[in-house]
């Protein structure tokens, strides 16, 4: 008896975890998108090694070509290993007649390069170790040589800090600057790591302002390597738009996103790139990284709860702040209007519904809380007399929902679990129109698949709720199951909608507004991809460096429950097996070298 009360209780409290079967895939990029990149980035396709390890060599020869510096010149290479092995300039040493300064720290491939020095004429070779202030300074380096102020070529990899050497590298301005940058970083973000970071490379996009601050402008991404001219040389290439991102993409990007119960959800790549195990059989691979391995809390604590059972100060304070400036082609924002609506979405659909001449119409509401809370469809029924179905499977909520409504026969209010199988029939029963006027669904979870089952019902206007924390170029579908609570992304709806005759027409901070196609003419209204029309708030970026530790970028908390992501919580590795930078317990997080960024999500 206490055994069988115990495990009953145990499930009460710690209801059973189900498993999923949901879609996610990240978009890579194709047509149009893949175009830009390629000709953008069009010097790439010049990659070729003599010494490089990824196509350097060829890439700086076109460069060097286009700029018009043909004649021998000097460079200098740091960390030059032992000056051939992975080097970006021994082929100009060695096959063009340019003079050099090497330098190197490890003693072991100083020594190799010291020979190299010694069978080479006019180089220069130190067993320095590169800094950013005083004699370890690039500056005072340098001056120890007869270089030119105005030398050709340098190229910086050190892996870790890169972006403060350059930073401080003031006395001299090459003409081409290589330098290492971390490439699993999106190009979106800016990651600057600490200054005693050893194995923490700057993003793209924190070089790419570091060198317009400087007087330089990127021209070419190739493996792990940005190349950089100085200012006055970028005309002569032909790249219409040298942003980080219109340059490189990120093929093998982690990504997160988050469930509506708190659990996080992985998609892109899932690995560490420079921790290897090998397994029974001796086959070594990199350390694959699971769903379980990313969650910031346990099992018990990842429970679904409705929305109208709780508050989200998160929720509250992004709720209709979708900035307009940044996704200009969303022209319908400007009608943004709260009656009982939570984003403005009240004032858009007013105004569609006068566009397209619906006075009274129709509406279906799936998921309608208690009927006016956050509701979409109160403001057409109580004050345009519109007629609708409301369904709510809640207890609670759908008394409340009849208590609303009691009273007006406009409104049927309807106790039943939106399911997939059954909505038609359920819809039929209650003699909805089959050309019905706005069809709204907010459930937390279900929400594509009752959209992809209509096939007989074709409503003028649809408005779906879609998480908000998962980036326009994932395709998230959860499993078709009315138990689970992830919802769909925006790219998932947009393309089911498009299947289905519909077009997106208006984005809000979480919820997608789509009419029908042969109604768009009505509304004035081009197409636009939905970058143009929406950026997610709650987007999360998860990237790794190489001494194992992960980095999150973007929204930092488990936006359902309010919950702030710490450092520590969110790491995979333990502590000891996270590289160089040994972490200690007092240590903040800008003092354990997390480094400082920024991002163009927010």
């Amino acid at each position: 008896m206490i055994a069988n009360l115990k495990r009953k209780l145990l499930q009460r409290v710690y209801p059973p975890q189900p498993s999923h079967n949901h879609t996610v895939e990240i978009i890579r990029p194709h047509g149009e998108r893949l175009k830009e990149l390629r000709a953008n980035n069009y010097l790439a396709g010049y990659a070729g090694n003599v010494t490089s390890q990824g196509g350097e060599d060829g890439v700086i020869q076109q460069i060097l070509k286009t700029i018009g510096l043909t004649t021998a010149n000097w460079c200098v290479e740091f960390g030059a290993c032992n000056g051939k092995v992975d080097s970006n300039t021994w082929n100009l040493v060695k096959n063009h007649g340019w003079k050099a300064v090497y330098i190197e720290p490890n003693q072991a491939f100083f020594e190799q390069l010291k020979q190299h020095c010694n069978e080479t004429p006019g180089t220069w070779c130190f067993d320095d170790l590169v800094g950013w202030e005083g004699e370890s300074s690039l500056d005072a380096i340098l001056a120890r040589t007869p270089i030119s102020a105005d030398f050709g070529f340098i190229s910086i990899d050190v892996d870790g800090p890169d972006y403060y050497i350059w930073e401080a590298f003031e006395k001299y301005r090459p003409h081409v600057v290589c330098i290492e940058f971390n490439r699993l970083i999106n190009p979106k973000i800016s990651f600057v790591p600490t200054k005693d970071s050893i194995l923490r490379p700057s993003s793209l996009r924190a070089l790419y302002e570091l060198g317009k601050r400087k007087g330089y402008e990127l021209v070419c991404v190739v493996n792990w390597n940005a190349f950089f001219v100085r200012s006055e040389h970028l005309p002569k290439f032909a790249i219409k738009d040298n942003h980080p991102e219109k340059l490189f993409y990120v093929d093998d990007e982690m990504r997160i996103f988050q469930g509506y119960d708190g659990t996080l959800l992985l998609a892109g790549v899932a690995a560490h790139f420079w921790r290897f195990q090998s397994d029974s059989e001796g086959v070594v691979s990199s350390v694959k990284i699971s769903q379980r391995d990313i969650q910031v809390l346990p099992d018990g604590l990842r429970i679904f709860r409705p929305r109208h059972t709780y508050r989200s100060l998160t929720l509250e304070e992004q709720a209709g702040k979708l900035d307009r400036t940044r996704v200009p082609k969303n022209i319908l924002l400007q009608h943004r209007r709260n009656v009982t609506s939570e984003n403005g979405e009240d004032g858009i659909l007013d105004h569609i519904f006068n566009a397209l001449g619906i006075k009274q119409g129709f509406c279906v509401d799936i998921g309608a809380c208690d009927g006016k809370k956050w509701s979409n469809s109160w403001n057409l029924i109580a004050n345009h007399t519109w007629r609708g179905l409301l369904i709510e499977a809640d207890k609670e909520a759908f008394a409340q929902l009849q208590a609303t409504y009691k009273g007006n026969g406009l409104a049927q209010c309807v106790h039943a679990r939106a399911d997939s199988q059954a909505l038609e029939k359920l819809l039929a029963q209650h003699t909805v129109p089959q050309k019905f006027d706005l069809l709204t669904i907010d459930i937390e979870g279900n929400d594509y698949h009752l959209f992809a089952c209509l096939k007989n019902y074709t409503p003028s206007v649809a408005i779906i709720d879609f998480n908000p924390s998962i980036g326009n170029d994932i395709r998230f579908i959860q499993e078709n199951n009315d138990q689970a609570h992830f919802g769909a992304s925006l790219r998932a709806l947009s393309e089911l909608a498009t299947k289905k005759g519909y077009t997106l027409v208006a984005v809000t901070d979480w919820n997608a507004i789509f009419v029908r196609k042969d109604l768009l003419p009505r509304l004035g209204m081009a197409e636009h991809s939905i970058n143009e029309m929406y950026y997610p708030p709650f987007e999360m970026h998860m990237f790794q460096t190489l001494e194992g530790c992960v980095h999150l970028e973007g929204c930092a908390t488990l936006v359902r429950q309010d919950y702030k992501i710490e450092w520590e919580d969110f790491q995979i590795l333990p502590r000891q097996l996270r590289g160089a930078n040994r972490i200690r317990e007092d240590e903040s997080q800008e003092e354990r070298g997390f480094g400082t960024s920024k991002s163009l999500f927010y």
